[in-house]
């Protein structure tokens, strides 16, 4: 997985700099081994523009990683232009248009297995900017002011970004179907919501999370007409592989802990075919709203929705579940166990695993053997055999589908 910068490439408005930001990847990429994009940032230059004028918010905890626009600058954080600006939307289906137009021509397209996508002028995704949730009514001691604010607005940017990127990515022939996943996180809220106490013809009965995901069609649940009048529609109702190509939600970090063994020493010989072994986190109330969920136990929730739930695979040695609050949530686990866990109980379909989970051995925090990585090689070697066993499969399946 690379992060790409959108302010580094295109720092000057239709000059784009492809070489040093984008080609070096695949110069450097091992035979044989594919890439995902993780799409970040969005260039300075936007917040300069005039016509018409860019709508602009202050970001006082930006993104690990993004750029300070040193001639838009605000008190204590960075100036930019929110999610639903014209001109960051406009030049946003410009600059796409233009990546995968150069990724086709240099012949790196087909290295490319996924898109991860953000929300330019947001928080790297669906997710409470800042570090507070969005605003409406103006409290700036507990949210996020952006000009414009609507649950309708938000939703129809998030809309803007995957249809974006799905129109301009899957256009092109590849040689795998292209993964688009988008960051989505359950504490995403507003000032219009049960939690903020809202109360009146603006509210709504769902947390924004909620409503963005499945409710926004719901009369019920809130307004649900855009800023021209017209009904909205759910993110899961529309990309649901029958509107539209459906699309991955990633949620962070799955881990799983198994039942102490009777000594000291960690348990990873335990079975992974029994499920009651181990319990996994995340488990929480809210994610059976997600798609793909299977339940556990419950065969009537298999699949409400057409999506999919996207992990990042934490094991007993990673990060961030090595505070001494978090260590439970690994116990004598293996990664085999967050794996199967992730499959299982979500159908995951992607699992985001770095470098160090393979190669870099910790002790475990109850056990007193230091394990090597070499006794993970082959639960990693037959998760990624399956893994890719599974796309054939589909490829296969949908090539079949086209040829019918």
């Amino acid at each position: 997985m690379h992060r790409i910068s959108w302010n580094q490439i295109e720092q000057a408005q239709g000059t784009y700099l492809w070489a040093d930001n984008l080609d070096d990847i695949f110069t450097q990429l091992p035979f044989g081994q594919d890439a995902s994009l993780n799409l970040i940032e969005e260039p300075c230059y936007i917040l300069g523009l005039t016509n018409p004028p860019t709508v602009t918010w202050c970001d006082t905890r930006p993104p690990a990683g993004s750029t300070t626009c040193t001639l838009y600058t605000c008190t204590g954080g960075n100036l930019r232009a929110v999610p639903w600006d014209k001109n960051l939307m406009t030049r946003r289906e410009s600059y796409i248009s233009q990546m995968a137009s150069h990724l086709q021509s240099t012949g790196n397209l087909a290295k490319v297995s996924i898109i991860n996508t953000n929300l330019p002028g947001g928080d790297s995704g669906i997710r409470n900017c800042d570090g507070h949730g969005f605003s409406a009514m103006g409290d700036p001691s507990h949210y996020t002011i952006m000009t414009g604010y609507s649950r309708p607005a938000l939703l129809a940017a998030i809309q803007h970004e995957l249809r974006t990127v799905q129109d301009v990515f899957l256009r092109y022939p590849y040689s795998a179907p292209i993964l688009i996943q988008i960051g989505f996180f359950v504490d995403a809220t507003d000032d219009l919501g049960p939690s903020a106490n809202c109360t009146g013809s603006g509210c709504y009965t769902d947390e924004l999370w909620q409503w963005l995901y499945k409710d926004a069609g719901d009369p019920t649940k809130g307004p649900n007409k855009d800023v021209n009048g017209n009904p909205v529609v759910a993110l899961a109702d529309e990309f649901n592989g029958i509107i539209r190509p459906r699309v991955a939600f990633f949620q962070e970090n799955i881990a799983a802990a198994r039942a102490p063994a009777a000594s000291a020493e960690p348990n990873y010989v335990t079975p992974s075919s029994m499920p009651a072994a181990y319990t996994f986190t995340p488990n929480a109330t809210q994610l059976p709203t997600f798609a793909y969920w299977a339940g556990l136990g419950d065969p009537y929730n298999v699949s409400i929705y057409n999506n999919a739930i996207v992990y990042q695979a934490n094991t007993p040695w990673s990060s961030p579940f090595s505070g001494a609050d978090k260590l439970g949530k690994t116990l004598n686990g293996t990664p085999n166990d967050g794996m199967e866990a992730a499959f299982n109980a979500y159908l995951n379909e992607y699992l985001e695993i770095y470098p160090g989970d393979i190669d870099e051995a910790q002790p475990f925090p109850t056990g007193s053997a230091t394990l090597d990585a070499v006794l993970w090689q082959s639960e990693l070697k037959s998760w990624h055999d399956y893994y890719k066993d599974q796309r054939a499969l589909s490829l296969r399946a949908r090539r079949k589908r086209q040829a019918g």
